[in-house]
C-alpha cells in the first residue's frame, strides 16, 4: 500500500497482479502471466509496480490444479523474471532478466530507479533500472556457497541506496550495495525469515 493509502497492489500464485484504488475498492489493473508470483513493491507515489516471478504452470493445471488460463495476451518467456510496470496505465516498462529460480523479494527505492531482488537461486541483485541495459550488481555470500544454497525470502534497500538487507532460512546479510561487500551476517534458529524493516537512516533494523 502507498503511504497515502490510495493505491494497493497484491500479487498471488495464480500468476496475478492486481492494483487496486485503495480508498473506492475499484480494481485499476490486472497484469497476468502463465507463472507463480512471488513478490511484489511498489514506489511511495503509486507510479511503478515491481514484481518477481517464478516457475512456469503446467501446461495442463495452473496453481494447485486450477485450470490453466488461456495463454492469449500472457507473457509465456518472463519465468524467473523481474517485472516493472507502469501503474497507472497497466503497461509494462521493463523485465529484468538473469534470475536462474523463482525471484522469492523484491524491493524498489522511491523514484524507481533501483531495484533489489532476492532469490532462490541463493543471490541477490541490485538493478539500476535507467541506465543502459539495465546494469545489474550480483552479491552471492560465503554462506551460500558454504550451505548449499540461500534462499533470500527478503530483501530492503535502504533510502541512500547504500545497504541491502536480506533474509533467508536462519541468516541475515547486511550488504555494502556499492562496493558488493557483506558487512555482516547475523546467524538465528533454522527458520525462515519472510519479512523485515527498518528505521529511516537505515540504522537500526
Amino acid at each position: 500500500v502507498t503511504p497515502d493509502g490510495e493505491t494497493a497492489v497484491s500479487g498471488s500464485m495464480d500468476g496475478t497482479v492486481k492494483i487496486w484504488d485503495a480508498r473506492s475498492g475499484i480494481r485499476r489493473h490486472t497484469l497476468s502471466w502463465d507463472s507463480n508470483v512471488h513478490s511484489v513493491a511498489v514506489t511511495p507515489d503509486g507510479e511503478t509496480v515491481v514484481c518477481g516471478l517464478g516457475e512456469r504452470f503446467s501446461s495442463i493445471t495452473g496453481p494447485k490444479g486450477i485450470p490453466a488460463r488461456e495463454k492469449t495476451g500472457l507473457f509465456n518467456q518472463d519465468y524467473n523474471t523481474v517485472q516493472i510496470w507502469d501503474a497507472r496505465s497497466g503497461i509494462r516498462r521493463h523485465t529484468l532478466s538473469g534470475h536462474q529460480d523463482k525471484v522469492f523479494s523484491v524491493a524498489v527505492t522511491p523514484d524507481g530507479a533501483t531495484v533489489v531482488s532476492g532469490s532462490a537461486d541463493g543471490t541477490l541483485k541490485i538493478w539500476h533500472v535507467r541506465a543502459a541495459e539495465h546494469r545489474q550488481s550480483t552479491l552471492e555470500s560465503l554462506l551460500q556457497k558454504v550451505r548449499g544454497g540461500t534462499r533470500n525470502r527478503s530483501v530492503l534497500l535502504t533510502r541512500d541506496r547504500g545497504t541491502v538487507i536480506a533474509g533467508s532460512k536462519g541468516v541475515i546479510e547486511i550488504w555494502d550495495a556499492r562496493t558488493g561487500a557483506c558487512r555482516l551476517s547475523l546467524c538465528g534458529s533454522n527458520t525462515i525469515l519472510s519479512a523485515h524493516s527498518t528505521t529511516p537512516d537505515g540504522a537500526t533494523f
